[in-house]
């Protein structure tokens, strides 16, 4: 889907920008309070024997949540945006997650397109 439109899954390189998509997701989710589970596809997945970004780019970071990843048929990572301020989803709030396989809809991706110059 990113692709048809000149952009990539977003590849994510460091903690500012995991907080920059997971604030991406949850916002533009929908989700303001309470517990709100707004899950959104990036671009790393499990190619041949090791976790790559679908962009090409170096895997230098990773944000996995508790005992994960899983193996399995779970191949592609999403990052979660569950938070709640009472606590009653736990925090999960900029964690990875690979809990679903590739072919199974999530509400949201997240891509990422080049910087384009201008002159």
């Amino acid at each position: 889907m990113c692709v048809q439109d000149g952009a990539h899954l977003a590849s994510i390189h460091s903690e500012k920008e995991n907080e920059f998509v997971t604030n991406l997701a949850y916002t533009n989710g929908g989700a303001t309070s309470g517990c709100k589970w707004i899950n959104a596809w990036i671009g790393l997945n499990f190619t041949n024997g090791a976790w790559r970004w679908t962009d090409g780019t170096q895997l230098d970071y990773t944000k996995w949540g508790c005992n994960l990843p899983q193996g399995g048929k779970q191949t592609c990572v999403f990052t979660n945006t569950a938070h709640s301020s009472d606590n009653t989803c736990g925090d999960w709030y900029g964690l990875w997650d690979n809990a679903h396989e590739c072919n199974e809809p999530r509400a949201f991706i997240i891509c990422k397109h080049t910087p384009k110059s201008f002159g």
